[in-house]
Parts: C-alpha cells; sequence; structure tokens
C-alpha cells in the first residue's frame, strides 16, 4: 500500500482504517489489509474519513466520490449518483444524521437519506472551493476555503469572515474549537 496517509479512523471493533494515496487499508492486530488494486474504485486518493452515529465509514476522494461502508459492503456516491463533485474534503454528520460533504470545487452536497441537497457560493457561502468543515459546541457549521476565508452558518445565517475582518490570511486549512468555545483557525500565514 501507499506509504502517504492522509486521514484516519478507528472503527467501532477498534481496527484503525486508514485512507491513503492509493486507496484504503485497514490495520486489525498485525494484519494490513488493502482495499486498492483489486477494487479499482477504491484504488484513488482518500482524503477524508467519518465514522457515523451508526457506525457506518464514509471516506471522501479526490475525483472517486464518497464511499460508504456498511457491514463490510461499499457504496459510492459520486457526480451520478447526485453529489455536485466527486472531490470529497471534508465530512460533518448533523444531529439529523444528515452527512454534510464538503468539496474541493461545488460547495456542500448535503446527503439525507438517499436525497441531496446544495449549498455553495451561489446561496453567499462565500466559495465552492472548501478545505475543512467543523460543527461546533453550539450547533454552528464552519466552513474553510482554499481563497475565501471562513463561513459560519449560524441556523440559516450565513457570516462571511476574511483578511479583512482580522484573519491572518484568505486561506484557511483548518479549523478547531478549544474547551472554551474559542475557534482555532489554521491559515497558510499561521493561526
Amino acid at each position: 500500500p501507499d506509504k502517504t496517509v492522509y486521514c484516519m479512523l478507528e472503527d467501532q471493533d477498534g481496527q484503525i482504517w486508514l485512507g491513503t494515496g492509493q486507496g484504503i487499508v485497514r490495520i486489525k492486530g498485525d494484519e494490513l489489509l488493502a482495499f486498492e488494486k483489486g477494487d479499482f474504485r477504491l484504488a484513488v486518493r482518500m482524503r477524508s474519513a467519518l465514522t457515523d452515529h451508526e457506525g457506518n465509514m464514509w471516506f471522501g476522494t479526490d475525483g472517486g466520490g464518497v464511499f460508504k461502508l456498511t457491514k463490510g459492503v461499499f457504496e459510492t456516491y459520486n457526480r451520478a449518483a447526485g453529489m455536485s463533485s466527486s472531490i470529497a474534503k471534508s465530512f460533518l454528520e448533523d444531529d439529523e444524521g444528515r452527512i454534510w460533504i464538503s468539496t474541493y470545487d461545488q460547495g456542500i452536497s448535503i446527503l439525507n437519506g438517499e436525497d441531496f441537497s446544495f449549498l455553495n457560493q451561489q446561496q453567499d457561502l462565500g466559495g465552492n472551493d472548501i478545505s475543512y468543515s467543523l460543527e461546533d459546541s453550539k450547533g454552528n457549521f464552519w466552513f474553510c476555503f482554499y481563497e475565501n476565508g471562513l463561513t459560519k452558518l449560524d441556523n440559516g445565517t450565513i457570516s462571511r469572515f476574511e483578511a479583512r475582518d482580522g484573519l491572518v490570511s484568505n486561506t484557511v486549512y483548518c479549523l478547531a474549537e478549544s474547551p472554551k468555545g474559542d475557534m482555532w483557525i489554521g491559515t497558510n500565514q499561521g493561526i
């Protein structure tokens, strides 16, 4: 398997799953199982991962869409299945069980059961080039952009933050919430 690891998660059985540049690798004890060349759909770069409240695992790719693993079976979501893009950069699961898929080039695809809805620059999201997403302790959704700063979605109200508002840079890669509720913003120019 590829040695470059882009994302990882632990399943309910304590197994570690790695998203690599060439697919998914499962570590169970001392055993490695690679899902890559044997399954052509999975032979793509995995960029993000999520375990939902039902224990399903989600893997986002650079062009292959999203793979959902449920009880050993992979299901694919991509443009053909209704997603806005096949490049998935990060995931959120909200308290209603919807999966928010942040894409590199087409905003957010929100999966509710089998149906998609979308949030993007046309709804003043701030951009379509999302690098990371986070739900904070108050239930607000935050979206980081490669070129357009940061957007907060608070119960339907969108607030945008850019360098002119005090951010160090408009290139925001990641975000973390402190135990006190402060937001730490990682950019290409520091925090």
